[in-house]
């Protein structure tokens, strides 16, 4: 029995159509990532971080590793080759820290139809654990020190049921700069202004820590 040359052809086109599907769909599901997507360095240390990559790569594929600042942060490796594979693959990655700052190591996959988009490390450098840990106890410290100053006053002013030369005006000054100071504390810590400060300051971290939050958001309420 002859087969009808439109049959021939709509089955030829399925099949074609079938082929490039499921070859799109296994070059979809090929992802690149690290085991961290944070990571605290010292400067002059390293660290080791493993990119894997999951299923398959049908083709060859170029991964390209770059940082923001060269004078902040390297890599042992800026460039991996992939070939055909049918299995995960890993690689160790070593980073070197070289100044105080913070940095982001990304992964560029070539073609761009190689999801890479989760390969990524925001590293945050310092020159010791110590001083930031101190830094963090200090600022607590402050927290509480200035905080625990507000409410002598206050109980003394219940007690009283009263209070003696009482001053709007410096109410008012106080109010609106503790709301201000709010503002600029909450807003460092919005990730859109944060990105935009890291922007401008890649050597500097963020300054506002979060007890000066807290502090500020209490001076407003206490006030």
């Amino acid at each position: 029995m002859a087969v009808r040359p439109e049959k021939f052809t709509m089955r030829s086109i399925a099949r074609v159509a079938f082929v490039l599907i499921a070859y799109s769909a296994s070059r979809a599901c090929a992802r690149f990532s690290f085991n961290t997507q944070d990571l605290v360095l010292l400067v002059n240390d390293s660290a080791t971080l493993t990119l894997t990559l999951t299923d398959n790569v049908p083709g060859n594929t170029t991964l390209i590793l770059s940082t923001n600042h060269k004078d902040l942060l390297t890599t042992n490796i800026s460039k991996i080759e992939v070939t055909n594979s049918t299995g995960p693959n890993v690689w160790p990655i070593e980073l070197f820290g070289h100044d105080a700052g913070h940095d982001l190591l990304k992964v560029d996959a070539y073609p761009a139809s190689i999801k890479s988009s989760d390969a990524f490390v925001r590293v945050t450098l310092q020159h010791s654990n110590e001083l930031a840990l101190f830094s963090v106890v200090v600022g607590w410290i402050y927290f509480v020190a200035w905080s625990i100053s507000f409410y002598p006053q206050m109980y003394e002013n219940w007690r009283r049921k009263s209070v003696v030369g009482l001053n709007f005006d410096f109410i008012a000054l106080n109010l609106i700069g503790f709301m201000l100071y709010s503002m600029f504390n909450v807003g460092l810590w919005i990730p859109e202004i944060e990105k935009d400060y890291s922007a401008r300051n890649p050597r500097g971290l963020n300054p506002v820590q979060l007890n000066d939050i807290f502090f500020s958001i209490h001076a407003v309420f206490a006030t």
